[in-house]
């Protein structure tokens, strides 16, 4: 492999090793019973960048862009942003009709109506 191929490789590994640290710092304020206005601004931000580094790396299944706009309507939900959390809501139930796997669909319809009852 060239220098710039390795180089592009180790890019995508850092994006993607990137987004799921946000990823994961996101469900962890999900999962705090009470959070500060910082905190929730934090979580906002990190569901967006999360969505924004998968996307860059280029390697989404069919199911990774219904779960990203599912986490982004949930941390709204929990922020108490309805407005956006609907609209998140709405990109993943669209986004979930071009999942192959119905089994994966389910799960993705599972996460949509725990979120709703979370507005």
């Amino acid at each position: 492999m060239s220098a710039m191929g390795e180089e592009a490789t180790r890019g995508q590994e850092q994006r993607r090793a990137l987004a799921a640290d946000f990823f994961n710092r996101v469900w962890e304020l999900l999962e705090q019973p009470r959070r500060t206005r910082e905190q929730d601004d934090e979580m906002l931000h990190g569901a967006h960048a999360s969505r924004a580094l998968w996307a860059g790396v280029g390697t989404l299944a069919d199911f990774d862009l219904p779960f990203a706009f599912e986490a982004l309507a949930r941390a709204n939900a929990v922020a108490g942003e309805r407005d956006a959390a609907l609209s998140w809501l709405e990109r993943a139930a669209d986004a979930a009709l071009r999942i192959a796997e119905a089994d994966d669909r389910e799960l993705v319809a599972t996460d949509l109506r725990d979120v709703r009852r979370l507005l």
